[in-house]
């Protein structure tokens, strides 16, 4: 990858990962105060509380994938760590930091479910960026930094519409 091509990958993904902090912690709330200041660990993935059966919520599910998939993506395009098994351990670890952060400044539950998916929404994006790379050679860096781009200006645009409107 060139210098100035890294560079700019490496700027996007500064960019997502500060988005994807603001997601996991703050739910994207940009008012603290109207956060629930609650504290729960859930240790039974894929099961709520009161449930004695496994219970799967689709829709929070794939979230947890599809915000994660662009760690892996990106760790992947940048090789770093280099190996694939230490993509995965830097993805589960910022997870495991997520999630203990929420519960020690009581933002939320902290869930072995979200700390699974989000690892494997990691591994899916790294396997993503693989294939990317094979159908497209070289030019999967150029049109991923473009695409990425693009994702966080139609989502940075998206957000402040929707405090407009509010």
């Amino acid at each position: 990858m060139k210098r100035s091509s890294k560079a700019f990958t490496t700027a996007v993904f500064a960019v997502y990962m500060i988005l994807l902090v603001w997601l996991v912690m703050f739910k994207l709330e940009t008012d603290i105060s109207l956060l629930s200041r609650y504290r729960r660990v859930l240790l039974i993935p894929f099961c709520r509380p009161g449930s004695s059966s496994l219970r799967f919520e689709a829709g929070e599910m794939l979230l947890n994938l599809f915000a994660f998939m662009p760690l892996g993506y990106w760790l992947a395009m940048l090789d770093f760590p280099k190996k694939p098994w230490a993509r995965t351990l830097a993805a589960f670890c910022l997870s495991l930091l997520l999630e203990t952060l929420q519960y020690l400044f009581f933002l939320g539950t902290s869930d072995v479910t979200d700390l699974i998916l989000n690892t494997l929404g990691a591994v899916l994006g790294g396997l993503a960026f693989k294939g990317a790379k094979r159908l497209m050679g070289e030019r999967a860096e150029k049109v991923s930094n473009a695409a990425g781009l693009c994702v966080m200006l139609f989502l940075t645009a998206a957000w402040a519409f929707l405090n407009l409107m509010n």
